[in-house]
């Protein structure tokens, strides 16, 4: 009897789980301070310096200079312009074809993972080569769009070289790049839907619009919410295409002009090309700020539909 082990009470039960569950998040806490919070922290840091991209040590604290001149550059305002306008274009259009292409998709038994992975092709490619195959459709003298556009009056249209033409071709782009993406997604949340509410509907005898209306975009509240935050946050950071579209030419990018210049080519060529580590970083920081404010905002207006 003397040799039983003594039960272990409730207070060693919790230490013990909880211990465990630290040793299981803690590769995940250190994988992200080493690639997430130590980056931020260090761009901080940066930004508060006048320093040079060569040589990070050799620093002179400025204090939020470098923001308030990233502020006061046209620049930064015309990129940020740039960057409102392809997410105010992007996120609703590739939303609502996502949605109307997945509930296309969902209603077809046959070749439905083939033409799924057909969709969701372009975004598993790499952006330079979904880039390079769309100027080759719509830029070349011999491309198929080029041809088609002939045929209707528009000759000789330059899209990526013409100030008029190059941020819609480039909306068009982006969203030709990630509707793929987002029509899996909706396919998914389309699939998790249960069957017996669309047949009860259709025993109360509501119509496919209204099914559609009242059923299938009411159970997709959380997929269009992921769908519209991360189209958010890609839109913001746009940065692949411009810059495939320039040919990888750092004084092209962004062109014509300013046309196509977003935020983060204008941290790519503070950084890079004029060697501006601390504005370069001040970039990052208020692009960071930015995006943080977005998905915050959405958030809670997510949360008020909810509560009501």
């Amino acid at each position: 009897m003397q040799n039983m082990k003594k039960p272990k009470t409730f207070r060693g039960l919790y230490l013990n789980d909880t211990i465990t569950a630290y040793v299981f998040i803690a590769p995940f806490m250190i994988l992200m301070t080493i690639w997430f919070y130590y980056p931020v922290f260090s761009s901080f840091i940066i930004s508060l310096n006048k320093v040079s991209s060569f040589n990070y040590f050799d620093r002179t604290f400025i204090g939020l200079e470098n923001y308030i001149n990233t502020l006061k550059d046209e620049g930064f305002r015309k990129s940020l312009a740039n960057s409102m306008i392809i997410t105010a274009f992007c996120v609703p259009i590739q939303t609502f074809l996502a949605l109307v292409v997945a509930a296309c998709l969902n209603s077809i038994e046959k070749l439905k993972g083939f033409f799924r992975t057909l969709y969701y092709l372009p975004y598993i490619t790499s952006a330079v080569a979904v880039t390079l195959v769309f100027m080759g459709i719509f830029v070349q003298k011999d491309g198929i769009a080029t041809r088609l556009f002939s045929i209707i009056g528009f000759r000789n249209v330059s899209w990526f070289a013409d100030m008029d033409y190059a941020m819609p071709f480039l909306i068009m782009l982006i969203i030709w790049t990630n509707i793929g993406f987002y029509t899996v997604i909706y396919l998914a949340g389309l699939q998790s839907i249960s069957k017996e509410l669309y047949e009860a509907s259709e025993v109360d005898g509501a119509n496919f619009i209204q099914r559609f209306l009242h059923i299938t975009i009411p159970m997709l509240k959380p997929v269009t919410f992921f769908v519209i935050l991360t189209g958010v946050i890609n839109a913001l950071q746009i940065f692949e295409q411009p810059y495939a579209l320039a040919g990888g030419d750092p004084q092209r990018m962004g062109g014509p002009g300013t046309a196509t210049t977003t935020m983060t080519i204008y941290f790519f060529r503070k950084f890079y090309v004029e060697f501006d580590a601390g504005a370069g970083c001040a970039a990052a920081i208020m692009i960071f700020v930015i995006i943080l404010a977005f998905s915050v905002v959405q958030k809670l207006i997510l949360e008020r539909k909810e509560r009501a």
